[in-house]
């Protein structure tokens, strides 16, 4: 057949094998022989035309099949006898998706110039190795998940710090084999051609609600016959789901902005009052902070609560003792701990746990996103369907850190007077460009403080938390309910808090009271019932949220405009405030001996 197509070629083949085959063989070696030099004729046209790769697929085919590693398969196509592993398996890939702004200093707003603020889209895509893509069409099992809890104090408050030569990164961070998939300036990147391998696959797409909103509503629109054909089928393949790094950056922000009275106060304390402490500081001051209160309470929890007593229901005293026991601790521990080490039962309950302080906050999108989350994982869970089983094994792969990492390197290579077409090609570059001469002598940066800077930094706030507690047990008969201007509202909406001096919502208190039944001071809450009814007015309330909630997402999805409003970005604004913020030098003083005395006078006061 070669022959014929290329009359050149007539008695090649037969002088090839009159050339290497000895004459004395038999004419079943000749046979065999003749296959070798078929396998030689085309590894030496792959040495001259790259696309030549059919006899190098089967050969990697071949290797998989029989059990061969990714590492020995590699090495067979560095031979160029075998197609190489990402070639020859169809792994599952995780997509992110994510909006990059070309901004490069604080932000300042002047009437004199205008913005020159470029904005694009993002698509980037990262392999789960050694994981067989998931099918549309299924009949799974669920499988059991390795899980691994082995993390450095320091690495967990670099945990929002996307740049890859910080010293402390781990593994799970590095986007070895992420492909830079589209970069383009544009609100959102819509796929009409090159999606044929997503037929009958499923493409998880992890993103922040915005990226979210439009996926799910273009696939609802499929489902109308009259629509179909406006939308590609192999959106069909789309998979949004909640990107963890977003839900735990925006909840460890939310904590510190809804109660940043007590923060301010603690900053003061810990670092002196020459510094100031913005309204929305930067993610790293976040971590520290948030890191700083959960260490200091652990310190000195158990003495407080037995000064106080399980039954005291004073309400400043509750506040924050849930706010340290419980919305610090999850929003700290939902990713940097749970997600990142495999827990995938211990993140789901955790998603929900963040649901029900979005819902108290009152959050737009953060009280419906977790939902969608939990709705699909519980769907997932009854349809037995293989991607459960994905997620469960992977859990930390379906990550979007990938994606802001790519927009740390591209900030870093990229001026503020960049065009839009040198931005765009800039990032191709960076991501197609071998980094080992840039990791080789690019210097690495460290945590500004120490683990020994640390612990004196957790006794300090130790500290300032049994002088505010003083203070909350002092203040117990002066923290009251304010009257309600709104006489429809029998119940109290507001409170005043004598230690911080400050009147709060609802928001601001245990979930208790936004219920119909909020605790009553000095009396059981189930007035002559069991707890166990307490417990059913809470459900109740979390239950209203639920169908609430899921009711307007589905009017978004169905009615809702195409294009991005205020309530779609108003969680996931990145903006913070025009404050430069450094690491604030810290004297260490000895001050164990202070501490452990004002922890031994608790019980005197």
């Amino acid at each position: 057949m070669i022959e014929t197509i290329n009359s050149g070629l007539k008695g090649f083949f037969n002088f090839m094998t009159e050339a290497i085959i000895p004459k004395e063989c038999s004419a079943y070696s000749i046979n065999e022989a003749k296959k070798s030099i078929v396998g030689l004729c085309y590894l030496i046209a792959g040495l001259r035309n790259k696309f030549v790769n059919q006899h190098k697929l089967e050969v990697g085919l071949y290797l998989r099949a029989s059990g061969a590693t990714w590492e020995a398969i590699d090495t067979m196509s560095s031979l160029r006898y075998s197609a190489c592993a990402k070639t020859v398996d169809n792994n599952f890939h995780v997509y992110n998706i994510d909006d990059y702004h070309s901004i490069h200093e604080n932000r300042r707003p002047d009437t004199v110039s205008t913005s020159t603020v470029k904005h694009f889209a993002t698509c980037v895509a990262k392999p789960i190795i050694e994981c067989p893509s998931v099918p549309l069409v299924f009949n799974g099992q669920l499988q059991d998940r390795i899980v691994s809890n082995d993390f450095d104090p320091i690495e967990l408050l670099t945990i929002h710090s996307y740049a890859d030569n910080i010293e402390e990164y781990k593994k799970e961070r590095s986007i070895k084999g992420v492909q830079l998939l589209g970069f383009k300036e544009q609100i959102y990147i819509l796929y009409k051609i090159m999606t044929q391998h997503l037929d009958g696959r499923v493409a998880a797409v992890v993103a922040d609600w915005p990226s979210q909103i439009f996926i799910k509503k273009a696939l609802y629109m499929r489902t109308f016959p009259a629509l179909r054909s406006s939308f590609p089928q192999q959106i069909e393949s789309f998979l949004p789901i909640l990107g963890p790094l977003h839900v735990s950056l925006n909840s460890r922000k939310q904590v510190i902005m809804m109660y940043h009275p007590f923060f301010e106060k603690l900053f003061h304390f810990v670092f002196g009052k020459n510094f100031k402490l913005a309204k929305k500081p930067c993610s790293w001051r976040v971590n520290l902070l948030l890191e700083l209160a959960q260490n200091g309470w652990l310190i000195i929890k158990d003495k407080i609560i037995e000064k106080f007593g399980r039954a005291c229901k004073n309400v400043e005293y509750r506040a924050v003792v849930d706010l340290l026991d419980n919305l610090v601790s999850a929003t700290l521990d939902i990713y940097a701990i749970l997600f990142r080490s495999g827990q995938f039962s211990e993140y789901v309950e955790a998603i929900f746990c963040i649901w029900t302080f979005a819902l108290r906050w009152k959050r737009k999108n953060y009280n419906k996103a977790p939902l969608v989350f939990l709705s699909d994982v519980f769907y997932w869970s009854d349809t037995n369907h293989p991607f459960l089983n994905v997620l469960q094994n992977h859990l930390t792969c379906f990550n979007e850190y990938y994606v802001e990492n790519v927009h740390s390197k591209i900030r870093a290579n990229t001026s503020k007077n960049a065009s839009v077409n040198s931005i765009i090609k800039q990032a191709y570059f960076i991501m197609n460009h071998d980094p080992t001469f840039k990791n080789t002598y690019c210097k690495t940066q460290q945590y500004s403080y120490t683990k020994k800077t640390l612990d004196f930094l957790y006794n300090k706030t130790a500290l300032f938390l049994v002088q505010h507690f003083q203070s909350i047990f002092y203040n117990r008969e002066k923290n009251i309910p304010k009257s309600n201007k709104n006489k429809k509202k029998k119940l109290p909406t507001t409170y005043y808090l004598a230690t911080l001096e400050k009147n709060v919502n609802l928001r601001h208190l245990l979930t208790a009271y936004s219920t119909a039944h909020p605790p009553h001071p000095g009396l059981c809450d189930s007035c002559g019932r069991s707890l166990v009814m307490k417990m059913a007015w809470s459900l109740f309330a979390a239950m209203k949220g639920i169908f609430k909630n899921i009711q307007k997402f589905l009017t978004r999805i169905e009615k809702g405009a195409d294009t991005l409003i205020e309530e779609n970005l108003d969680d996931d604004s990145d903006d913070e405030e025009n404050v430069e913020e450094e690491f604030e030098e810290v004297e260490e003083v000895d001050i164990s001996p202070k501490l452990i005395e004002k922890m031994n006078q608790i019980k005197y006061w």
